[in-house]
């Protein structure tokens, strides 16, 4: 009996792995694009498909801190994941991060996530993909391997898109500021609906009101202000909006107390 179980298990794993090419060729079609926001929305259901779990987190980890964002995660998990992640309370896990490799909880250390793996860019990290929780059943090799097979292939694709829009910026932003065109803005907000629509993330639109109309002005007092992965950028109504990322009402008032003394008025769009 032992050994019809095992033939049948080996049978298993064998067609899971031809079925997983054509899903992976099928996953590297979907994360072709050239908007971050939209690899995140994909990213997340195709995390969940191939790794039959529904624990899946991405946390960008701002410049000069020790602090990782979270960017998107599944729907059960977008009210249980606060929106930061102080790494130095993560000694462990970043201390393996920053080696390059990826975590796993083989000690089943409370508080740190089953499996993590790290985004690089110019030898510094700059997000980490987390499943939080896995079956006993998923702690194995072969789950290890699909894991770290998904995760690079966003992590790639996710670098591309980033690599792409610095290549773009003259299309993307008015001159000499940080402020979104309206196209690229419109997309950037669309994806953030879609996103929250799903219950992965959520966020803010804010309309601007200020009585200054040089926009290299008004944006050198706005980015003092926001945080690296917020965006300010022109409506179709050639208004200014602040997109404040994984964000809810609570967040407005934090910025508005940023921008006191400045004559600058937010308002929820």
């Amino acid at each position: 009996m032992n050994t019809l179980e095992n033939k049948e298990q080996y049978s298993a794993q064998i067609t899971n792995y031809v079925n997983s090419f054509g899903r992976i060729y099928d996953v590297t079609k979907q994360l072709n694009s050239v908007l971050p926001g939209e690899i995140y929305n994909v990213a997340i259901n195709v995390m969940e498909d191939m790794l039959e779990n529904r624990n899946v987190a991405i946390y960008a980890v701002d410049q000069n801190s020790s602090f990782a964002r979270l960017s998107v995660c599944s729907k059960k998990l977008n009210e249980e994941l606060g929106k930061s992640l102080d790494l130095k309370k993560n000694e462990k896990l970043l201390k393996v991060l920053q080696n390059n490799e990826t975590w796993v909880n083989r000690e089943r250390l409370e508080g740190y996530p089953d499996y993590a793996y790290p985004i690089f860019k110019e030898g510094e990290i700059t997000g980490i993909i987390m499943i939080l929780h896995v079956d006993y059943r998923q702690m194995n090799m072969d789950y290890l391997n699909r894991f770290q097979i998904m995760a690079g292939l966003i992590s790639d694709s996710l670098m591309r898109a980033r690599e792409y829009q610095e290549l773009v910026e003259r299309d993307i932003l008015l001159e000499n500021t940080r402020i979104w065109k309206a196209e690229a803005f419109a997309q950037e907000v669309e994806m953030q609906r879609q996103m929250k629509e799903n219950n992965r993330a959520d966020y803010v639109l804010l309309k601007i009101i200020s009585k200054e109309t040089d926009y290299v002005v008004l944006d050198r007092k706005l980015q003092k202000c926001i945080r690296q992965r917020d965006r300010i950028g022109l409506g179709k109504d050639d208004q200014l909006y602040m997109l404040l990322t994984q964000a809810d009402e609570k967040s407005v008032g934090i910025v508005k107390e940023r921008l006191k003394g400045m004559d600058i008025q937010l308002e929820i769009a």
